[in-house]
């Protein structure tokens, strides 16, 4: 399992990139970036009520980049698994009828946690315990599911804003994902980011890498501006994730408002023997401190 915990070898969302989750008491859908620039605000941002699935088109830029379209589905977990082994069982009949080139990711699957699995973990920084679940990416060269650890909350469970993205590069050949998310589990705000990278073909891929995380609060004067910065927080070891925690206790820092979460992630490259970053990414906001 990456997250602090043994592997066991296991796959993504067909054509999955910049997504991000709302949810509340009574709702649970999934929010797509049209095209989510790592450099700047989302382009467009677009809600999609429940039972509702949209897939939408990536664009490679050229330096040898892709920013992948986002693969959106409810996060109905009762249905979740026999669709994905319905889809799983498409796939396959396709393989047989029409070839090995006709389905995608048809050279298989990377696992690196238990499909469908819910688990928590300290996290480093202000020690918030954040919930992680197994789910699907698309591997960058579109050949293999990936099964990894996405970031869906912190505990006590309240509202969460997050965004999810996933992006790569030529040269140096590699896919990293990058996640942000803001909650009102605390009063005055808990942030968490995770940085992940693989190689192309979702192989893992251990470097040095760290992560760089920011909560923004809005002034309706002057916009978005820096709140907590956390400045860049390297992993003790080589790995291929890291993740990092920032908690505003009872209190908002900045007062009461809009606060979201800002994440940058790179990794060494030893190819080119300097630092690949990539970011900024921004959570949706949410208000702070939460209604009563």
């Amino acid at each position: 399992m990456r997250v602090d915990a043994p592997r066991s070898r296991s796959p993504p969302r067909p054509d999955v990139a910049g997504l991000f989750e709302i949810c509340g008491p009574e709702l649970c859908v999934r929010q797509v970036a049209i095209r989510l620039d790592p450099t700047h605000d989302p382009i467009a941002l677009r809600d999609y009520p429940r039972c509702s699935l949209c897939a939408v088109g990536g664009s490679t830029g050229g330096d040898g980049s892709s920013e992948k379209g986002i693969y959106v589905m409810v996060k109905l977990r009762s249905l979740r698994k026999p669709l994905l082994t319905l889809l799983a069982l498409l796939i396959a009949f396709a393989s047989v009828q029409f070839g090995p080139g006709a389905a995608t990711a048809s050279a298989g699957t990377k696992q690196y946690c238990p499909p469908f699995t819910t688990i928590k973990r300290t996290a480093p920084g202000d020690g918030l315990t954040f919930e992680f679940y197994c789910t699907e990416f698309l591997s960058e060269d579109q050949r293999a599911f990936v099964w990894d650890w996405e970031l869906i909350g912190v505990k006590p469970k309240r509202t969460e804003r997050r965004t999810v993205w996933q992006g790569g590069r030529a040269s140096p050949p590699y896919m990293m994902i990058l996640q942000s998310l803001i909650s009102d589990s605390h009063a005055g705000g808990a942030a968490g980011g995770m940085v992940t990278i693989h190689t192309p073909s979702g192989d893992d891929l251990n470097r040095r890498i760290a992560i760089l995380m920011r909560i923004q609060y809005y002034r309706p004067s002057t916009g978005w501006g820096t709140c907590r910065n956390s400045v860049w927080h390297e992993a003790p070891t080589q790995r291929s994730w890291y993740y990092w925690s920032l908690d505003n206790g009872t209190v908002p820092d900045c007062g009461n408002g809009s606060y979201r979460t800002q994440v940058y992630g790179r990794f060494f490259s030893v190819s080119l023997n300097r630092w690949e970053q990539r970011g900024p990414i921004y959570s949706p906001a949410v208000t702070l401190p939460p209604p009563v």
